[in-house]
């Protein structure tokens, strides 16, 4: 490549890397409407129900809580227990504390 080349391939990277810097506009406030919906968008989907299944394998594999006990029943309630831990804390990180404290 040409001396002449390089120096347009430099211009070019630089002018590339001003351009993503460049001063953005500000985001508007997200309101409590479309926090209610990220929390049912990322709550109500198919991996909830995997993470809480999952979650439930490796407490039952590890006999992590007792009291649950074995079997299929102490699973379904690992499962329960599991998923609506996922579903609280989804509730109160994406809705309660976010509009809380906005």
């Amino acid at each position: 490549m040409s001396d002449a080349g390089g120096r347009a391939a430099a211009r070019g990277i630089v002018a590339l890397r001003a351009g993503l810097h460049a001063e953005q506009p500000p985001a508007p406030p997200v309101t409590t409407a479309e926090k209610w919906q990220f929390f049912e968008q990322e709550t109500f989907t198919p991996f909830t129900l995997l993470a809480g299944g999952f979650n439930a394998s490796v407490s039952q594999a590890m006999n992590a809580d007792p009291r649950y006990g074995v079997g299929s029943v102490a699973y379904a309630k690992r499962f329960g227990a599991a998923t609506t831990d996922n579903v609280s804390q989804n509730f109160f990180s994406d809705f309660v504390m976010a509009s809380a404290l906005h």
